[in-house]
């Protein structure tokens, strides 16, 4: 549950963040190569 409520709160830090780059022009070149990055981490763990 401790690691829970850290990973909540990283996500929240981390919100305004990703909502100011998708505010704006986001380039689509950065932004699939940062989903597919988060595929491969997935599939590692």
């Amino acid at each position: 549950m401790e690691s829970n409520k850290k990973l909540n709160d990283l996500i929240i830090n981390l919100k305004p963040k990703v909502i100011r780059f998708t505010g704006e022009k986001f380039p689509n070149e950065l932004w699939n190569s940062g989903c597919q990055i988060k595929k491969n981490k997935n599939i590692a763990s």
